[in-house]
């Protein structure tokens, strides 16, 4: 029996954002993954995940070059849906809310795939001036929005106008930091 295809998708997958993406990654068998990632993720080996390296947006400091890398690598992973024809795309983050919401979109109802986003902050901790408009219209295209926390949950809701349906929390849980007793000693 064939397993459901799934799109993990993650600009940031580096340094403890790419231990977060293993832990969570390492847990699902169920599903066929295909993991579009930074090319800076260096953490463990995922086995059993088709690993595709294609962001690197912030080896940039222009934000002209950096919002022109980002592009490129979402039309790499519009390449790759439609090869693989994903059931799922999940989303860690977002980096330029109008283009992603543009993007996502346009992804859904061409290719009739369900969305899921984690919301890690439910607006950026520095916020610009359409930043609530872009965030909220991304969140309405999205079949399911992940939150850490019950107050997070309430947040979106109340703040976004959402019945709450598809919100679901799902408790964050501890890291795994690989450190040896002597890389902390003085």
């Amino acid at each position: 029996m064939t397993k459901k295809k799934m799109f993990f998708i993650d600009p940031m997958s580096y340094n403890n954002l790419a231990m977060y993406d293993y832990e969570i990654l390492s847990k699902i068998s169920d599903w066929d993954i295909y993991y579009f990632c930074n090319r800076l993720y260096s953490y463990k080996n995922l086995p059993n995940i088709k690993e595709r390296k294609v962001f690197s947006y912030n080896k940039y400091k222009k934000k002209f070059c950096k919002a022109l890398s980002y592009s490129r690598s979402l039309l790499i992973v519009l390449f790759n849906i439609l090869l693989v024809h994903p059931k799922i795309i999940h989303i860690q983050w977002i980096r330029i809310p109008v283009l992603d919401y543009y993007f996502y979109r346009f992804v859904k109802y061409v290719f009739r795939v369900k969305l899921v986003y984690t919301v890690h902050n439910i607006l950026p901790h520095v916020t610009k001036k359409n930043d609530r408009i872009n965030y909220g219209k991304f969140y309405r295209i999205c079949d399911l929005l992940l939150v850490h926390t019950e107050s997070s949950k309430r947040d979106l809701i109340s703040k976004f106008n959402f019945n709450g349906s598809n919100i679901i929390v799902v408790s964050h849980g501890i890291l795994k930091y690989d450190f040896k007793d002597s890389e902390f000693s003085r």
